[in-house]
């Protein structure tokens, strides 16, 4: 499988996070809202936007042009531990199993 790309959209904002899925795995259908302002290339909602976004589900361009939020990908088992364990306490448990579970991993685009 090539890359693929999904957007997942605001119901708060209106924002759009673009994603860029690199490898096969599951990922979620909500995110927390990431959108960018493309004019300024700055995040917008930082801090102000308390949404979640929802996929459309691949039903979007498949341009490689896009410029992605976040790309979700499917590291090595020891590089998905390290991976895991950087984030807060209360998520590793459930992120672990994710991803014992076939799912991916989520990475900003700063």
């Amino acid at each position: 499988m090539g890359k693929r790309w999904n957007h997942y959209v605001c119901k708060v904002c209106g924002g759009i996070t673009v994603a860029r899925h690199d490898d096969e795995g599951v990922t979620p259908f909500v995110i927390a809202c990431r959108a960018k302002d493309e004019r300024t290339a700055r995040t917008v909602i930082r801090n102000r936007c308390q949404g979640f976004a929802k996929s459309v589900f691949f039903m979007c361009s498949q341009a490689d042009d896009q410029q992605p939020h976040v790309i979700f990908y499917r590291p090595a088992p020891h590089e998905a531990v390290k991976a895991i364990n950087k984030m807060p306490r209360r998520v590793r448990t459930d992120m672990l199993e994710h991803y014992e579970r076939g799912g991916s991993l989520l990475r900003e685009v700063r």
